[in-house]
């Protein structure tokens, strides 16, 4: 199966940080996955959705846990709500 150029950079991304090709691979292919699920659950973009994520994997690859942005506007599901992974009460 041939990848995207979106996939490619996302394989890019992984690898460059250590992952193997395969891993890296199924890494990118469950971060597109997941955006798309976001994007839908969250009436979001599927660029706001990913760019969520990659936030959260590059935090994660830091050691650090990604607390948001207060600025941010993506994944906002109420009023005091900064990730798309809080389901609204």
């Amino acid at each position: 199966m041939r990848m995207t150029a979106e996939q490619v950079k996302l394989v890019r991304l992984c690898e460059g940080m250590g992952a193997d090709k395969g891993q890296a691979e199924a890494m990118a292919a469950q971060l597109l996955k997941r955006a798309d699920q976001l994007s839908r659950e969250r009436a979001i973009s599927r660029t706001e959705a990913l760019e969520y994520l990659l936030k959260v994997l590059v935090s994660g690859h830091r050691g650090e846990v990604y607390r948001g942005e207060e600025s941010s506007e993506a994944g906002k599901t109420g009023k005091n709500s900064r990730n798309p992974h809080n389901k609204a009460d």
